[in-house]
């Protein structure tokens, strides 16, 4: 396991929470942690597993978000042979991207248009001198994704109720994010 490992999960955490959202919202109608029921059942359906329930994402463990993070988003992306700092940036934007969404984002910032394997994208990341550029170039590719989000500013919910829009906590994690892959950068080199 890459040394990144134990604070990129933990800043992840910071933004997911431990706290249980029940929510019409989230994919299965529940989550914990960031992790949802929809987006657990999809994994679990993938590896064989037993279909999990409500009640499995009510009581998840830290350990077993961890877990699942690690063996559905860190593997496929093949964190551990990212650089430290794009690593950490890599996983939170596909965390929020999904396993198509922060991929594509990621090639787009290596320069690769065509559809490319996960491995062969971490080999290019290694021959980039400038991780820093690349890992704040992953955050300015997901906030440009996000600020096109209808949520992005106040909107009305499909009930006729007024919410707050998603943005200024989009930006704040995504400068946090920023930081904290920095920091990572800056540690090792």
């Amino acid at each position: 396991m890459q040394s990144s490992w134990p604070k990129a999960i933990g800043w992840i955490f910071e933004w997911e929470g431990s706290d249980v959202n029940i929510s019409a919202g989230e994919p299965g109608g529940i989550s914990k942690y960031g992790v949802s029921l929809g987006t657990y059942r999809e994994h679990c359906a993938k590896h064989g597993l037993p279909e999990p329930s409500f009640d499995d994402i009510k009581n998840m463990t830290a350990d077993q978000a961890s877990a699942f993070y690690r063996t559905a988003f860190a593997n496929f992306i093949h964190f551990d042979d990212l650089p430290v700092g794009v690593d950490y940036r890599l996983l939170d934007v596909t965390i929020q991207l999904g396993l198509g969404g922060g991929p594509k984002l990621f090639a787009s910032r290596l320069g690769q248009w065509a559809t490319a394997d996960m491995a062969v994208l971490a080999s290019i990341a290694r021959t980039i001198n400038d991780t820093k550029a690349l890992a704040l170039s992953i955050g300015d590719g997901w906030i440009a994704i996000k600020s096109q989000s209808p949520t992005w500013l106040d909107y009305t919910d499909d009930h006729g109720v007024k919410q707050r829009g998603h943005g200024h906590g989009w930006t704040n994690r995504n400068v946090a994010a920023n930081t904290n892959a920095l920091s990572l950068i800056g540690a090792t080199s």
